[in-house]
């Protein structure tokens, strides 16, 4: 066992006195925490891969070393990340689950000490490629269940052939590397839901505030344009009366699904609460806010008229209130009252329900002008 490999056991740092530490960016802390068993908390996954290679490389005295991800399809292996190889190859390389080496790996999920390719019996399906020594190690990353890629490495910068306890190392490497990524993707999934409302799927208050005060920060900073749309569902309280909750809950699935299907995809849709959602619409002024408010009611309609099983589902109907930046609306609070307003005073008039801010100050202009002020909310 090298002084590298009793380094990565102790979790110490492998680093020669020679040779210069690297600085506490957030790349080195990255490799130093997989050196030392650890898994760094939201890291991007490319920066892990990078970081786990480079370790890989200087633990093990290597040259060249790659880490092949399994595609969607999961019959086939490219390379992801890699040290030593050039980028034509890293862009055409495929590799079949069960052929070739990797791909064998792949298909049992062993690990793979190759001391002399010339003399072992995978000779046969080596690659096309060319290699400094015949000496590599492949080894499998996967989880309890999942298949995440696999790691090879060859030509050591001694020449030497690779031994068990190079196997060993590496495939304790790849161990924790599966780990990191099952993390991760945990991480990623306990985020989603702690954003996502329970019941319709959409993304929930919470995430909806954050997201209103990215954009619009971004649209100042930018100088776009910003659209609000507050939406209630009329009668749903009724509803629930005559058909039950689960019924209802049933019509406010059927809702959120309209409004998913009328929006782009950099639009969010959010359940403000109860029976109201919000549509967040980036880069959209009025005008563009009016179009989408009038595709949801036509969407609506349409799920409607197919939804024959959910009874009463036909009389249900949206109030739609819109504001957007800078038109009217000069900072994230105007922007929420004046479409929680403009959604109330769509409640109040004739369908469709939908009511912008500038149809609110044309009455209140109006009011103004008989000495009759509006009422609020």
């Amino acid at each position: 066992m090298n002084r590298n490999t009793r380094d990565f056991y102790r979790g110490e740092e492998p680093y020669e006195s020679g040779r210069d530490k690297p600085g506490r960016d957030k790349a080195s802390e990255t490799a130093v925490g997989i050196e030392r068993g650890q898994c760094p908390e939201g890291i991007d996954r490319n920066m892990l891969l990078d970081s786990t290679l480079d370790v890989i490389a200087h633990t093990l005295s290597s040259g060249r070393c790659s880490f092949m991800v399994l595609d969607a399809s999961g019959d086939e292996l490219r390379i992801g990340r890699a040290r030593g190889i050039s980028s034509e190859v890293m862009s055409n390389a495929r590799v079949k689950i069960g052929e070739s080496i990797a791909g064998m790996v792949a298909g049992s999920r062993e690990p793979l000490l190759i001391r002399d390719l010339d003399s072992h019996p995978y000779k046969r399906v080596r690659g096309s490629g060319t290699y400094g020594t015949s000496s590599l190690l492949s080894v499998p990353v996967s989880g309890s269940k999942e298949l995440y890629g696999v790691l090879n490495v060859t030509d050591r910068d001694s020449g030497q052939p690779f031994d068990e306890s190079d196997l060993v190392t590496l495939n304790l490497m790849a161990s924790h590397l599966a780990l990191c990524i099952e993390v991760g993707a945990l991480h990623d999934y306990i985020r989603l839901i702690a954003d996502t409302d329970g019941l319709t799927g959409v993304r929930n208050y919470r995430f909806f505030q954050e997201n209103l005060t990215l954009e619009m920060e971004r649209a100042v900073r930018f100088g776009q344009s910003l659209s609000l749309m507050m939406i209630d569902v009329n009668g749903l309280k009724d509803f629930n009366d005559a058909h039950g909750h689960r019924a209802g809950d049933e019509v406010l699935k059927e809702v959120a699904r309209s409004l998913g299907a009328s929006v782009r995809q950099i639009d969010l849709v959010s359940r403000y609460g109860g029976d109201e959602f919000t549509v967040v619409l980036p880069e959209t002024d009025m005008t563009g806010a009016q179009r989408a408010a009038s595709r949801i009611i036509q969407t609506l309609d349409a799920r409607k008229a197919e939804a024959t099983s959910l009874e009463g589902f036909e009389a249900i109907t949206l109030s739609l209130g819109i504001s957007s930046y800078p038109e009217y609306a000069g900072s994230r609070i105007e922007l929420l009252e004046q479409s929680d307003r403009a959604m109330y005073r769509a409640k109040r008039g004739l369908p469709p329900h939908v009511c912008s801010w500038q149809d609110v100050l044309a009455v209140e202009n109006t009011t103004v002008a008989t000495g009759l002020l509006p009422a609020g909310r």
